[in-house]
């Protein structure tokens, strides 16, 4: 019987650690992007999976792959960009910590964490901060 990825325990275990987190108390943290805007003004999408490698060596598999989140802060105050993009930097650099700090989730072992992509720009009624954060992970099987 083939094994199957490991990209959805990996995708559970991490949103499962992100909820977890006493520094993201209050912030929204889903298993991809909403269809309508949440009225949540803190927020974390676990986004997309990219350059999924799969080796298969005798009997055992080796996977490494990239997991995708995205980190949106809403302030709704027109002055507030300072204010929203540290936010965001502070959602960004606790889901770092908590992953260097213990880098097994439950079926992979996180190999390194990339945020990248920020982007800070005027809404309707006040600022959105957003950085897209890779989670580089690898798995034996």
């Amino acid at each position: 019987m083939p094994r199957t990825v490991t990209v959805p325990a990996a995708k559970a275990a991490l949103l499962a650690r992100l909820r977890g987190l006493d520094d993201l108390n209050g912030v929204l943290v889903e298993w991809g992007l909403p269809v309508r805007l949440p009225q949540g003004r803190e927020r974390v999408y676990l986004a997309r999976t990219v350059n999924l490698t799969r080796r298969t060596k005798g009997t055992f598999r080796q996977e490494t792959y990239g997991l995708e989140l995205v980190v949106e802060v809403h302030r709704a105050d027109r002055d507030g960009v300072q204010a929203t993009e540290e936010r965001m930097w502070e959602i960004v650099t606790a889901i770092e910590e908590s992953l260097v700090a213990d880098n097994y989730l439950t079926v992979v072992g996180v190999v390194d964490v990339f945020p990248s992509d920020e982007l800070v720009y005027a809404y309707s009624d006040g600022w959105i901060a957003r950085d897209s954060v890779r989670v580089d992970v690898a798995a034996v099987l």
